[in-house]
């Protein structure tokens, strides 16, 4: 905000914009995913609405890094029931109570809402503003050399495929 010269907007955060929880599948190589799982068991599980990752236990490496994060302290949120890992229709059940409360009201006043959060989290508002039939919202539009930005995407798109010299 300082860098825009508009450190006098408000800013507000939550937990509940945070990014899906992968579970079990949190800090593996997507391609030794593939490798392991399978490409369309990979692919179910990062793109199909309701079906969660295998969930993380206790003797997962990250497992205490995440549940003793000190975002989570002031939060209305206990530890113990942060998620074990989401689907993206869980992801959406954990950011519409903040979208209701919060960012909606703003909106109906007329307020202008700038909203940072992470793709799931942004994939599911977008899932929910369409299926409630908000149709004023343009497909994705990405400014910027056009042949970049489809390599970028089909670079994210081939991380969770075996690699040729991997079969």
């Amino acid at each position: 905000m300082q860098e825009l010269g508009q450190e006098w907007v408000p800013v507000r955060s939550s937990w509940r914009l945070n990014e899906r929880h992968y579970g079990a599948l949190i800090g593996l190589n997507r391609a030794e995913l593939a490798l392991n799982h399978g490409e369309e068991q990979v692919k179910i599980w990062r793109r199909s609405y309701d079906n969660a990752p295998p969930p993380i236990d206790e003797s997962h490496p990250y497992y205490q890094e995440i549940h003793t994060d000190r975002r989570y302290t002031c939060c209305d949120i206990q530890k113990d029931n942060l998620p074990k890992s989401e689907s993206l229709k869980q992801v959406l059940e954990r950011l519409l109570p903040y979208w209701n409360e919060e960012i909606a009201p703003e909106i109906k006043k007329g307020k202008r809402v700038l909203i940072s959060a992470h793709g799931n989290s942004t994939r599911a508002l977008l899932k929910h503003l369409l299926d409630e039939n908000l149709r004023t919202i343009k497909p994705h539009e990405f400014l910027g050399d056009q042949q970049a930005i489809q390599a970028a995407i089909k670079k994210v798109e081939d991380q969770g495929k075996v690699k040729p010299s991997e079969n």
